[in-house]
């Protein structure tokens, strides 16, 4: 398997493997939230803080995983966006798109650290 996946509750955690490039590790991202959406109102952490890379495959694959889980009333989250990673979503916009979180703790809460 190209990720872990872990529940807590009812928000199941995704965590790739792999950079989120195209291949198997992004195909299988998506089968599972597709998988998980088809059995109602998914609510999904994606974890990223085992890759270092998404390239336009992956944010495409990311941006859709979100619109699905929203199309049935879930949500969808992503915990520990590396630098790299943020920087992407920033030069992209998608930093306007996503909900992202420090910790995948937060991202299940739903709640962001005060200052």
């Amino acid at each position: 398997m190209t990720f872990d996946h872990t529940t807590v509750g009812d928000v199941h955690v995704l965590a790739p493997k792999k950079n989120l490039v195209g291949k198997d590790e992004t195909q299988d991202l998506l089968a599972a939230v597709d998988d998980l959406a088809s059995k109602g109102s998914p609510k999904i952490v994606v974890d990223l803080g085992k890759i270092s890379y998404v390239n336009s495959v992956g944010l495409g694959s990311l941006v859709r995983a979100r619109t699905t889980c929203n199309n049935r009333e879930g949500w969808f989250r992503l915990a520990r966006v590396g630098n790299r990673i943020n920087a992407i979503f920033l030069v992209t916009k998608l930093v306007l798109v996503f909900d992202t979180f420090e910790t995948v703790e937060e991202a299940i809460e739903g709640k962001t650290k005060s200052a």
